[in-house]
Order: C-alpha cells, then structure tokens, then sequence
C-alpha cells in the first residue's frame, strides 16, 4: 500500500523514511501481536521485517547525530576564540556520520526492492490465522 509506493522513489525523502520506518514498526507489531494466533509463517515473515526497522532506525540515528554535531560546532564558531582542533574532530565525526547514513540508505535500497514480496507474505499469513 502507501508504505510500498513510498519506498518506490528513487531517493525518498527523509520524511519518507522516517515515514516508511513507522509503517514498518506497525506492521512487524502487529504481526509479533497475531503471531500466537497463527503459524511459524507469521513468525517468520514479521523475523524478515526486522532488517528494514533496524536498517531505518540507524540511519535516523546516524541523521540526528550528525545535526547535534553541527549544531555543537556551530555554537562553539559562535564563541570568540574557537578551538580548531576541537571544530576539526566535530567536522570529522559530522563526515563519519553522513557516511553511515548514506551506507544505510544504499542498503535499504538494496533491502527494499524484496519489501512487497515480504508485506504480502505477513498480510497473508495474518489473513489465515485471522480465518482460523
């Protein structure tokens, strides 16, 4: 549905991945919630959902990281004298964390291509332990 579209851009947005990394926890909550009602098929398919949550939730971390460091760099720019080196290490663990994030997004697009297949499995297995 809308997550799958979502995923479908070329370069998502960061709304969208933050977006997509909600649905994503929704769905795999709402299959561990169905899971004692149905069988191994439910287990397994919400088990395969856990690479995009944590792929998703690094690259948040990695995102929010790297602004609390640009943010600290730029209060310190505000001061009189700055400390080079200290304003060096920051611009240095800001490079660190913009290469995480852009290694988590590459790999969440290599893990999105097989998402549809794996949200269809979950909606069916939910759909026959719904049916008993």
């Amino acid at each position: 549905g809308k997550v799958t579209r979502r995923g479908r851009h070329r370069d998502p947005t960061e709304e969208d991945l933050h977006r997509i990394r909600i649905a994503v926890k929704r769905l795999r909550y709402l299959g561990e919630f169905l899971s004692p009602l149905g069988t191994e098929g439910i287990r397994a398919a919400v088990r395969k959902l856990v690479p995009y949550q944590d792929c998703l939730g690094e690259a948040q971390d990695a995102r929010v990281a790297a602004g609390l460091l640009r943010d600290e760099a730029r209060a310190r720019c505000a001061d009189r004298r700055p400390d080079p080196e200290v304003l060096f290490l920051l611009g240095e663990l800001v490079r660190r964390q913009e290469k995480r994030l852009r290694k988590r997004r590459a790999r969440f697009r290599r893990l999105w291509k097989r998402f549809p297949r794996r949200s269809r499995r979950l909606r069916r297995e939910v759909g026959r332990a719904l049916r008993g």
